[in-house]
């Protein structure tokens, strides 16, 4: 099976093994760099793509093969910017979230309904786990610690992989597909790692203002939770004060949410998205 679709730039007709979906390369007509999407677009091929395969039918390889175009050396490789602008991040985060605000806002509404979902789930099971250990209260509390935390762990992994796809398609593409945001099929493993490493850095040693590009890095770049953990302290340690500020940004901007409870979260969580996606991607040179 293989994924059908139009480059975005010049419109020429492309297919990719469905193991490369998600990942970015670049197109072989007009070397742009490209996304490819999870699914087949819904497409019609036009008589003239199939009037150049059949008159040019040695000439196929070079816009349909898959081993070589698509494979991990060939995704596209921007050059990372020496600096980059703090008002050029908030400027086009707020242009590209006024524009999606209503698809941005409706993925919210759905990771918070999969989130208290997730909650009830994770602590019925582990309370069936608790009551099963009950003639040993010490046993009772850490199976049901261990069950709910590792239960809803592994299912905000499986949200965060849904929710950083969409954005990365929506802030380079402005192409906002909701379903996107309830595919859960990716790195869920390498991405609990991740949040359990942030989670104890924040706990335990210090806000990691340092480490927000990882999720970003890991669904972009598919490497290991350490290569993900590296890329994305490096990047952000490379333009710090940057970091810093977006991470000051962050923090009134959560901030100010409090003053509307509920209502002012479920504005504020899709523009923080937005946010941390378009300022990775300014960070890797993808946008300037």
């Amino acid at each position: 099976m293989s994924i059908e679709f139009y480059c975005s730039a010049c419109e020429a007709y492309l297919r990719a093994p469905d193991e490369k979906a998600g990942l970015s390369t670049n197109c072989p007509h007009c070397n742009t760099g490209i996304w490819i999407p999870i699914e087949s677009d819904a497409i019609e091929i036009d008589e003239q793509d199939l009037e150049w395969e059949e008159a040019a039918p040695d000439n196929i390889a070079e816009l349909h093969y898959e081993e070589t175009l698509f494979n991990e050396d060939s995704k596209q490789n921007f050059t990372e910017p020496d600096e980059v602008d703090l008002s050029r991040i908030l400027s086009d985060t707020w242009q590209i979230f006024t524009r999606n605000w209503k698809a941005c806002l409706a993925v919210t509404v759905v990771d918070s309904l999969l989130t208290i979902v997730a909650l009830f789930v994770t602590f019925m099971i582990g309370g069936i786990a608790a009551a099963m250990a009950a003639n040993n209260p010490g046993t009772a509390v850490l199976a049901f610690l261990a069950i709910t935390g590792l239960g809803l762990g592994v299912m905000l992994s499986m949200f965060a992989v849904g929710h950083i796809r969409f954005y990365l398609e929506l802030c380079r593409n402005e192409n906002p597909v909701l379903k996107k945001s309830v595919n859960f099929q990716g790195p869920v493993g390498r991405m609990l790692i991740g949040g359990v490493v942030y989670w104890c850095l924040f706990i335990f040693i210090f806000p990691p203002i340092f480490l927000w590009p990882y999720g970003r890095v890991l669904m972009d770049k598919n490497r290991s939770s350490l290569g993900s953990i590296s890329t994305a302290l490096r990047l952000s340690a490379k333009h710090s004060g940057v970091s810093f500020a977006l991470f000051l940004v962050k923090f009134g901007a959560l901030f100010a949410s409090t003053l509307i409870p509920v209502v002012g979260t479920i504005l504020v969580t899709p523009y923080l998205a937005t946010l941390n996606t378009v300022a990775y991607l300014h960070f890797t040179g993808e946008l300037e």
